[in-house]
Order: C-alpha cells, then structure tokens, then sequence
C-alpha cells in the first residue's frame, strides 16, 4: 500500500483503502473514546503516520486527521513497530490508538473512533516490465486484478452485509 516510486517497476492501482483510528474494546473500556481529533493527545499512540511508505497526494480534508494523529504520536507514542501491520497486534493487544486499515481492522474486531475522520492509501499491484513475458505471471497478474476488482466494496470499509469474524482473546 502507498504510491510507487520512480523505479522500472510498472504499477496499476488497483484500490483505495480508507483508513482511521482504532483501538480495542478494552482499552475503549479504559480510556473514554475521543471525541475530536484534538483529543488524541490524551491519548496512548500506536506508531505514527511516519511508519506508511507515502502519503502522496492527500486530499486537504485528510491532512488534519494524520497532522493530529502524527503530533499525537510524537507526545504519547507508546509503541513503534514496523512493519505497520504490527500496529493490529497491538491495538489487539489493548495499548493505544492505531492508524489501521479499516476493513482490515474491521475484520480484526477493532473499534473505530472519529469515524468521520478517514485518510485514504492507494493500493498498486506492481511488476517489472519483464515479467509479462511469462505466461504464468500474467495469469497471476491478471486473477490479482480480478480479486482487487471484485473486492472493492469490502477494502473500501464498506462491510454491510458481511460477516466479519472476530478474533478470541
């Protein structure tokens, strides 16, 4: 997830996935949730918007949500872990706010907080011009494209009608 650089690979986005801040239901259980961006310095911090590859082109409606979640972080963080899907284990493991994916965190039983504040990543397949060559990787190239189409409902964080499967503590 995040933007390709200047490279020979040849990229294709293939999804936007939105994503917000999150935490567990113990810890919501402890700590009030906040109730504006304001708030998050009073709050435990998972990582900080630093740990994402880019943020390129973020829309100016977003830029508050990762300026207060990043200065939160640099007063509260109490963890930094990469790579950043470490950061669902310890919002699961109950020890602060996390920015995460939302389907992914979602399906992790998290709980989002300031639900209307949301950034988006872009998600590229990527490839070097090279592997086109081989009738398999074009297969593969070709069903990876397919599944992202078909799942652009789910990895928006639009999850209605969907059973979301909780992981046991």
């Amino acid at each position: 997830m995040g933007d390709p650089g200047e490279s020979d690979l040849i990229g294709k986005k293939v999804a936007e996935v939105p994503l917000g801040i999150f935490a567990s239901e113990k810890y919501l259980a402890a700590h009030s949730a906040p109730q504006s961006l304001s708030e998050l310095k009073d709050h435990d911090i998972i990582g900080n918007t630093n740990d994402f590859i880019t943020f390129r082109n973020v829309r100016a409606s977003q830029k508050p949500l990762l300026d207060y979640f990043s200065a939160a972080a640099e007063s509260r963080s109490v963890v930094r872990v990469n790579p950043v899907i470490n950061h669902f284990a310890a919002a699961g493991l109950d020890l602060g706010l996390a920015l995460l994916a939302v389907p992914f965190a979602q399906a992790e039983g998290l709980v989002q907080v300031l639900p209307q504040e949301v950034a988006t990543m872009n998600v590229w397949l990527l490839r070097r011009r090279e592997s086109d060559l081989r009738k398999l990787t074009r297969e593969v190239r070709r069903f990876l494209e397919s599944e992202f189409a078909d799942s652009k409902a789910w990895l928006s964080g639009d999850n209605r009608g969907q059973k979301i499967v909780r992981r046991k503590s």
